[in-house]
């Protein structure tokens, strides 16, 4: 998982259900992360791939959908970790909330990002998606 997001160029499967996977999200974060925040080094290093219709994430309110369910799973957790004694809370509990708050701070960057670029979308996007990383590769 830790060099998934070292790699060059990566495709990006995006669906709903990715959005709302605590491990999907991860492994976005790290890769937006990687890109050390910075929108040019993330888009050049993603390909998209869309596997659902999904709406324009170039608009605030659509993005903040996604914000409203992290905000949500965070303010959850929150909840349940608050109510455990101190001595309860194991670190990995605590690692997921962290996580989950990073979530949140990060997903309307990536979202607005992801929208920046060439949007494959279904199977059909694939043929697409490996000719966009072929060009990428041969400017290189």
């Amino acid at each position: 998982m830790q060099k998934t997001e070292r790699g060059s160029h990566l495709f990006v499967v995006i669906s709903e259900e990715c959005l709302r996977s605590y491990n999907c999200m991860r492994e976005l974060l790290n890769i937006y992360n990687h890109s050390v925040s910075d929108r040019s080094t993330f888009n050049k290093k993603i390909i998209p791939l869309f596997v659902d219709e999904l709406p324009n994430y170039s608009r605030t309110d659509v993005r903040d959908e996604t914000y409203q369910y992290w905000q949500k799973s965070y303010n959850r957790l929150d909840e349940i970790l608050t109510k455990r004694a101190t001595l309860d809370i194991c670190i990995e509990d605590q690692k997921e909330l962290v996580r989950m708050k990073d979530f949140m701070m990060n997903i309307t960057n990536i979202l607005a990002w992801i929208s920046d670029t060439l949007m494959t979308r279904g199977m059909n996007g694939v043929d697409e998606a490996i000719q966009l990383l072929e060009d990428r590769v041969s400017v290189e």
